[in-house]
């Protein structure tokens, strides 16, 4: 016990020369929120089964502590053959549960934590058989069956030899789990695989749990990224922007419930939790995938579209001379957009503009396009994750907003789920 106090003592000292103030015998809470609060005052239980992709779950873990999460983890006999416990136990900073006592940990657990979200990640086939079937012979099936019982969030991760997902008997479980509320996120299929998805898929579904699906049902289309209008075979016009306000509003209206499509132009496409995403490089290639889709409840265009467009020539253009371009106006996405949903939220984008004729800007783009909301900004006070817009209404009234990108999509989507009952109830 002494030795052990001097130990601790030790690493203080050490800790206070370096002139870092916290106490290094809790590396958890080093890390905790480091990222964002999205998951402060969660408890998140993890049940790693045996596969080899719980070789992931220690960074897995991490990034969910950076997010606020208290994590716990429950581990199979098997998944201890390949990632040991003391490594799951430093992820988590908390002790690992691999079997069950007479502290009836499957129940103690789950019912003494606060906001408990079950994660069961890697899911091998054999588990989410047991669970479909109620069968709870590991300490993570165990837990399966009283989160159901007890109606406490599920999320399932499975990974697995792709012959093994494609089995009917598999599908027909996943089906089943579904249908008691219990959200997969999909494998990627890849070298004949079924892979354990991605650590941001699975962070996205922890914290779309956290929600309450206020859009449930509603469709949303995201249109996102820059355009390309081409010079010729070489050469193009388009603009600096990243498309990371598409990609942040998007997972925002996924942790909302919504049935998401992202039309996304030029730029870095990240990971992102739903399938209907589709590419386009020009004004006329958005034209078309607008034209030929159907209808939505909420359209959303952060998208920074050219203004220019100009007639492609075949080839390359001689650099030896100098070059004379004739541009032309591209046509407005908002007229088309406004036939396709009965709420239509636009962006504009300004330079050095006061804040009154910013605001003023922004109204006659509502009224001369009949939409119901503009985020304005200045491009002087963007980088690339931080922003300050004017959450601007019809009604001419505004919010000032200062902050994260991801901040601004809440702000955003707590606007639009107003306006949505405004008019539709």
């Amino acid at each position: 016990m002494v030795y052990g106090s001097m130990v601790k003592k030790e690493a203080i000292i050490l800790t206070s020369e370096m002139n870092i103030e916290h106490d290094l015998t809790v590396p958890a809470d080093l890390i905790r929120s480091a990222k964002s609060k999205a998951l402060n005052g969660y408890t998140v239980i993890v049940g790693i089964t045996g596969s080899i992709a719980s070789v992931e779950m220690v960074k897995i873990i991490r990034e969910l502590i950076r997010h606020g999460a208290d994590v716990y983890a429950v581990m199979s006999n098997a998944s201890e053959k390949i990632v040991t416990r003391n490594a799951i136990q430093f992820a988590t900073g908390n002790p690992v549960v691999t079997e069950l006592t007479g502290n009836v940990e499957h129940v103690s657990m789950l019912f003494n934590k606060k906001k408990v979200i079950y994660v069961v990640a890697p899911a091998t086939a054999n588990t989410i058989s047991k669970i479909a079937c109620g069968i709870d012979d590991t300490a993570p099936t165990s837990f399966a069956t009283i989160a159901l019982g007890a109606g406490i969030k599920m999320i399932i991760a499975p990974a697995m030899h792709g012959q093994m997902y494609r089995n009917p008997i598999i599908l027909d479980h996943i089906k089943k789990l579904k249908k008691l509320n219990v959200d997969f996120i999909f494998p990627l299929h890849e070298e004949n695989e079924a892979k354990l998805a991605s650590m941001q898929q699975i962070l996205d579904y922890v914290i779309k749990a956290t929600y309450k699906g206020m859009l449930k049902r509603k469709k949303i289309l995201i249109i996102g990224g820059s355009t390309r209008e081409e010079i010729d075979d070489v050469r193009y016009i388009s603009n600096q922007s990243s498309g990371y306000t598409a990609i942040s509003l998007a997972r925002e209206a996924f942790y909302n419930g919504a049935e998401v499509s992202l039309f996304y132009g030029m730029g870095n496409l990240v990971e992102l939790n739903f399938d209907n995403i589709k590419r386009f490089k020009n004004i006329n290639e958005l034209k078309k995938l607008i034209n030929e889709n159907g209808k939505w409840d909420v359209i959303i265009v952060p998208a920074a579209l050219s203004d220019f467009t100009i007639e492609k020539r075949t080839g390359k253009i001689s650099s030896e001379e100098d070059l004379i371009l004739k541009l032309k106006k591209t046509d407005k996405i908002l007229p088309i957009l406004r036939k396709k949903s009965e709420i239509v939220i636009g962006f504009k984008m300004e330079w050095g503009l006061k804040e009154e004729n910013l605001i003023n800007k922004a109204v006659k783009k509502i009224e001369e396009y009949d939409i119901d909301m503009i985020i304005a900004n200045n491009l002087d006070k963007i980088s690339y994750s931080e922003t300050e817009a004017y959450i601007v209404h019809k009604n001419k009234k505004y919010e000032k907003f200062k902050g994260t990108k991801e901040q601004l999509s809440s702000a955003i989507f707590k606007h639009i789920i107003d306006i949505i009952k405004q008019k539709y109830i």
